[in-house]
């Protein structure tokens, strides 16, 4: 079988506003082009070995054509993702994911009690 070409995003599950985030990207990626995977499944913690441990859940991280970013580098590359991702691209929304994620817990009290979103390997 071919490997999956979409892809692949790994987030903390645990995390309140995480899974709001994964939640939402479930439901706005109608092209289909990204796998959602919580930290705690198996592949996202073979994705993740190479960083340190405390690297993994400093933010959320993403892998296509193997190779693996993290924080601003991945959020641009959900952005290109996503309808109208090139715009928020070229207006550096992805530049925001430092400042939201200094702030996740407080910011996750603001977004309901999600389940944990996984999208299936093809």
């Amino acid at each position: 079988m071919p490997p999956d070409p979409r892809l692949l995003v790994l987030y903390n599950g645990r995390c309140r506003l995480c899974r709001a985030f994964a939640w939402s990207l479930a439901r706005l990626d109608r092209g289909r082009r990204m796998r959602l995977v919580p930290f705690a499944d198996a592949e996202a913690e073979a994705a993740l070995a190479v960083l340190p441990a405390a690297e993994r859940y400093a933010a959320f991280h993403t892998r296509a054509g193997g190779r693996l970013r993290s924080a601003t580098a991945a959020a641009r590359e959900v952005l290109l993702c996503l309808p109208a991702g090139r715009a928020a691209v070229a207006l550096g929304l992805h530049r925001a994911y430092p400042l939201i994620a200094r702030h996740r817990r407080a910011l996750g009290r603001l977004v309901p009690r999600l389940p944990v979103t996984r999208t299936p390997p093809r």
